[in-house]
């Protein structure tokens, strides 16, 4: 039976401060029907210390009276009834009471002495000479078996004019316990519930969400906001979790809910704020049967089927807002117009409850959509329809599907897709297909820059061609390189509604790639042909084997007493353009770009050792290992003894050993060293592996994080100010497997092959080939060398696994070496430029809305480069102390496109429905940063829109 602390309330009362005019406290007890007889009686006997603390039961039924009767006292020695007591006092006599028996307790908490005394009819005369004349010092508790207010002949009335009053009722309890109103209403709503509020700690949840609660709807909503385990009674939230509860079915929902006594408080609920029947749910409605039973066995198949049809209702009519009619011909049982708005406010605000709520939405959708074939249904409408619907998951693998198979055919539709993803991939729906969002994302920019470059193969020179790529041309390695990473998340997660259309656009983006590097190394080849077979290189292309008198010499020959210089195994020119603008957004420093022209062939061996100090190369005619003035440069070890040959104070570490070590030991390394190579192997590793082309562009990924890793260490434990970025060679990589036509067989090449590869040959002696590019190695030494190389992308036949991942020949994805060149730079030095975050705004003057659905032109102010990083906003209206009245939306500003206007986005809101809106108040669009939720703007609105409140329901 519920527990009411009748005491805990009692002693709160006489530890009040005194009013200043007043030297003692009388409180008067009303209990007419005698409920808490006993309870007075033990707390006369022992006091507030004397155990009474404990919590008093109370009748189930609260007319009832107790079944032991008010006894006012324990029986005297003398046979006298005990009906007063005193607390703080010293022990009496029987006679200096008029016969009484008064038990004595210690009371060290309270500040003044409390007397007990139980007005019982008989005594009341006695108990008037105790307040005026025997006892006017102590604080009093007196007890009565009277209601308040009936004064006519009352011997204590004058008493009862001036003394505090506590009435001591089960329901006046309850209602003190719980913060509700004292009405007629609420305490007919409390007994209906008595089973509810039996359990103390549902009584807790009540008040805390509640208090104030002054009309039946509102407790029948505090109740259904415990039971549906929510922490706010508002209409979304207990929408929300009365769905997700009934989906969950453990052990039983309904079955609480009848057991509540509920059922009809939770089908009233629903009808009433979201226009659902619950009766048409399941056989006969929540309350089957005659004795309550759920209509199915065991109830879970009700709750399951209840919370689906709930769900179905939700997005059926919310969906309504902005799709045409026809999509719902035959989805009558689940739309309501009238309730639509207020449908699409509560999933807006199912969707913003956290991650968990999400799924759970997410789940329930899905299952929604395909019981309503909603997919079918939407297709056909309009892009624009469709782009104003958040409610509905499949609509984003409607947008998909439709934008990839237009570019699969080869369709312009690159604007119109550039704005689908900017509008949906923030969207809650759109986050879960992010891989999907960033394949089609990447395909766009493949498709753009394959229309917008067509034309530019033709030229001539090697050093326009050179140009033409490390500026421009590169890029499309990385479209490439983005669309394979995302495509490789896409099949590990795949969507059955997309995994068609994906593949078929791989196969799409894989062919105007190879068209790309067809074509433009056709173009290199034949600008560069003859000089290779002249030289081995090209003149006016910095060369790599001058690099470290080029760049590691010059940057100690400035103010910088300490250069690093990372070597990154087969880092390519592209990845080398990305890591670049992340040195700038992510450190203080500065960081630029260059290119050298590697070695043939370009592969470890040969590269690395142009890296170091040296005046001639060699092929080792033993081993045919690359030496440096003849010195060996296969290890670590030995690139240090060739580098400290020309500077004694030169140090050479892995990457791998500098990160495990310890900063005091990274220091000692460095403390008297001038220049320090640190070997960095991320992406080589990867492509060398068993599955090269499949986890070479992620590596590349792993590779951006480490060196900017290294370029802090660098700065902090190092103590270096500069910091050079370089590889060895790049690689060429291509997802699909290669056909018959592009192999060379090795059978083409007259003479002996020293060192044979997929992409290269070195061969002994003088050698030719019609089919592969001849490369002059004089300036090679050891021996006498001629180079062989595929035309274009070809590969060498060769046995074995591993063909789509090469590197060794002369294209320029290969042959393109990267310099980074990082300077740190204090705050306040010359050249020092802050990073900071990409920035969103309004387009247009106009600041009123006149719908409840809504769109807002917003552009990004600058584009995503240099020191500008990405950043992601929230957006939404909110009223003049700050509380939301619309939905929230998701923008992310990390666009990279020079102009403006193709930073463009509009965002579409809904205004929340039950809110009255007036013309004369301001409303605020607020943008927010979402990880820190700090307002970066806020623009002023008025809102001209008339909109019905439905009927409230407690809030």
């Amino acid at each position: 039976m519920s527990q009411i602390n009748v005491v805990k309330q009692l002693r709160g009362l006489f530890e009040q401060p005194l009013p200043s005019s007043a030297v003692r406290r009388i409180v008067i007890w009303h209990d007419p029907a005698g409920e808490f007889a006993d309870a007075f009686a033990e707390l006369a006997a022992n006091g507030f210390d004397g155990g009474s603390e404990e919590a008093v039961p109370a009748k189930e039924d609260e007319g009832a009276a107790f079944s032991a009767g008010c006894a006012g006292a324990a029986a005297g020695g003398d046979g006298s009834s005990n009906d007063a007591s005193t607390v703080g006092a010293s022990e009496t006599s029987a006679s200096e009471s008029g016969g009484w028996l008064n038990a004595v307790h210690a009371a060290e908490e309270l500040a003044r002495s409390v007397r007990f005394v139980d007005a019982a009819d008989g005594h009341l005369f006695n108990t008037k000479r105790l307040l005026y004349r025997e006892d006017a010092q102590n604080d009093i508790l007196l007890y009565r078996r009277r209601a308040r207010g009936e004064l006519e002949g009352d011997w204590l009335a004058d008493v009862e004019l001036y003394a505090e009053h506590f009435q001591a009722d089960y329901m006046s309890l309850l209602i003190d316990e719980l913060g509700v109103s004292d009405t007629d209403e609420v305490r007919e709503a409390l007994r209906m519930y008595k089973t509810f509020f039996n359990a103390a700690p549902r009584r807790r949840k009540f008040a805390a969400q509640a208090a104030g609660a002054a009309t039946r709807d509102a407790v029948e909503a505090g109740i259904l906001a415990v039971l549906a385990g929510v922490e706010r009674p508002t209409v979304e939230d207990v929408t929300r979790g009365l769905a997700m509860a009934l989906a969950d079915d453990e052990p039983g929902t309904l079955a609480r809910l009848r057991k509540m006594g509920a059922q009809d408080a939770f089908a009233r609920f629903i009808q009433t704020r979201i226009g659902f029947d619950v009766g048409t749910a399941t056989e006969g409605g929540v309350g089957a049967g005659a004795d309550g039973a759920a209509s199915s066995a065991n109830g879970v198949a009700d709750g399951s089927q209840l919370a689906d049809d709930i769900v179905a209702h939700l997005l059926v009519s919310a969906a309504s807002c902005t799709l045409p009619p026809e999509v719902f011909a035959g989805l009558d049982r689940f739309l309501s117009p009238e309730h639509a708005r207020f449908c699409l406010t509560i999933v807006h605000s199912w969707m913003a409850a956290g991650d968990a709520a999400r799924a759970g939405l997410l789940e329930m959708a899905q299952q929604v959509e395909e019981r309503c074939d909603m997919a079918s249904r939407l297709e056909g409408v309009s892009r624009e329809a469709l782009l104003r619907t958040d409610v509905l998951p499949c609509v984003d693998e409607v947008l998909l599907s439709n934008l990839m198979g237009q570019l699969t055919q080869g369709l312009d539709c690159c604007d119109e897709a550039s704005r689908v993803i900017a509008q949906r991939r923030s969207t809650v729906f759109g986050e879960r297909l992010t891989p999907y969002y960033d394949a089609l994302s990447a395909a766009v920019e493949a498709q753009r820059f394959h229309r917008a470059h067509a034309g530019e193969y033709h030229l001539a020179s090697a050093v326009d061609v050179w140009k033409a790529y490390t500026s421009e041309w590169y890029v499309m390695d990385t479209h490439y390189r983005r669309f394979c990473c995302a495509f490789e998340e896409c099949l590990v997660d795949a969507n059955p509604a997309l995994e068609d259309a994906t593949k078929g656009l791989a196969d799409y983006v894989d062919g105007i790639y190879a068209d790309f590097l067809t074509r433009s190394n056709e173009c290199w080849a034949n600008a560069t042909e003859a000089a290779w077979a002249q030289t081995g290189w090209v003149e006016g292309i910095t060369r790599q084997r001058r690099f470290y008198d080029d760049v590691v010499l010059s940057e100690l020959a400035g103010s910088a007493k300490r250069v690093v210089v990372a070597v990154s195994d087969a880092l390519r020119y592209e990845v080398a353009a990305e890591l670049r603008d992340r040195l700038e957004r992510e450190t203080k420093g500065n960081a630029e770009l260059g290119a050298m022209q590697g070695m043939f062939p370009s592969t470890t061996p040969f590269g690395m050792a142009a890296l170091l100090p040296h005046a001639r190369m060699q092929l080792s005619e033993t081993d045919l290992a690359v030496l440096v003035d003849g010195m060996p440069t296969a290890t670590t070890a030995e690139r240090e003894a060739v580098l400290r040959k020309r500077n004694p104070n030169s140090r050479a570490i892995k990457y791998v050993d500098l990160q495990r070590m310890k900063r005091a030991e990274r220091k000692s390394l460095a403390e008297d060293a001038q220049v320090i190579y640190v070997y960095h192997n991320a992406v080589d590793a990867a492509g060398e592996g068993a599955h090269g082309e499949r986890e070479v562009f992620e590596a590349c990924e792993d590779a951006l994080q480490e060196l900017v890793a290294l370029a802090k260490i660098a700065v902090n434990d190092l103590g270096a100010s500069r910091m050079v970025v370089t590889s060895d060679h790049g690689f060429l990589c291509t997802r699909k497997p290669l056909r018959e036509a592009d192999h060379v067989s090795s059978a083409d090449m007259e003479g002996t092959a020293a060192l044979l590869g997929r992409r290269y040959a070195v061969l002994a002696g003088e050698a030719s080939s019609d089919l592969l590019i001849r490369m002059n190695m004089d300036d090679v030494d050891g021996g006498s060398y001629t180079g062989l190389s595929p035309r274009s992308c070809l590969r060498i036949k060769r046995p074995g696994p591993g063909e789509n991942y090469v590197h060794g020949g002369v294209s320029l994805q290969e042959l393109a070496v990267p310099v980074v060149r990082f300077r740190n730079a204090k705050a306040g030095s010359k050249g020092y430029a802050e990073a900071k975050k990409a920035q969103v705004a309004l387009l247009g003057t106009n600041r009123r809305i006149t719908s409840n659905l809504f769109s807002l032109d917003l552009y990004q102010t600058e584009a995503v480069a240099g020191k500008v990083a990405p950043e992601t906003y929230e957006l939404a209206l909110v009223d003049e102390a700050g509380n939301e009245v619309s939905d929230v939306q998701t923008v992310v500003a990390d666009w990279t496109a020079p102009h403006a206007e193709d930073r463009r986005i509009r965002v579409n809101f809904a205004l929340r429905a039950g809110v009255a809106f007036s013309e004369r108040a301001t409303y605020y669009l607020v943008a927010r940063v979402k990880s820190s939720r700090r307002i970066a703007w806020r623009e002023e609105f008025r809102v001209m829109v008339t909109f019905s409140m439905m009927d409230d329901f407690g809030f």
